[in-house]
């Protein structure tokens, strides 16, 4: 019988999410010996710019409304140090990916930046990750899916293994581009 896989992206945008959420996560994937890749976002925390797509973006309301008791379950967490974090990323092999270098900037203006804009904030999200891990960063996935050309070259010339640029509403297996059969 073929054996199956199946990735597990798991998104940490937020400093209460990294800090608070994050522990508890790693602890619920080690008592089910699950591994995972995360993407973490290196930059400020920055979730209140968020907020004025409660206004520009349909279903927005109703997708907070939704997380609201994950949100609010954060706040009950204990605090984790950086270094505890980080440890338990690796102890169970979990893969470590950049997401951004201020996330909800990113979803907001990427479409409106310039080239030296996106390489600046691509720069800036692959030396943070560095700072952080001690190891540059070799996955990635763009904030809000929002990616162009432009970014796809970077990743290519830092030598990414992949990027998780990609979702869909079940698990799948991405079609290869390049052949077609």
């Amino acid at each position: 019988m073929e054996k199956k896989i199946c990735g597990l992206r798991i998104d940490v945008d937020t400093n209460k999410g990294y800090y608070y959420g994050l522990p508890k996560i790693l602890k619920l994937l080690k008592d089910f010996n699950i591994c995972a890749t995360f993407f973490i976002t290196t930059g400020p925390d920055d979730f209140l710019i968020s907020f004025k797509r409660i206004f520009t973006e349909k279903n927005f309301l109703k997708k907070i409304w939704q997380l609201k008791r994950s949100y609010i379950k954060l706040f009950y967490f204990q605090k984790v140090s950086e270094e505890r974090i980080i440890n338990m990323l690796n102890e169970n092999d979990h893969e470590i990916a950049v997401h951004g270098y201020s996330h909800f900037k990113w979803v907001r203006d990427y479409s409106k930046w310039s080239y030296n804009q996106k390489k600046e904030h691509f720069i800036k999200s692959y030396k943070a990750f560095k700072s952080k891990f001690s190891s540059p960063p070799t996955i990635s996935s763009a904030p809000g899916w929002r990616i162009s050309e432009d970014l796809l070259f970077f990743q290519e010339r830092y030598n990414f293994k992949y990027a998780s640029d990609i979702r869909g509403n079940r698990p799948f297996y991405p079609k290869n581009f390049t052949n077609s059969s």
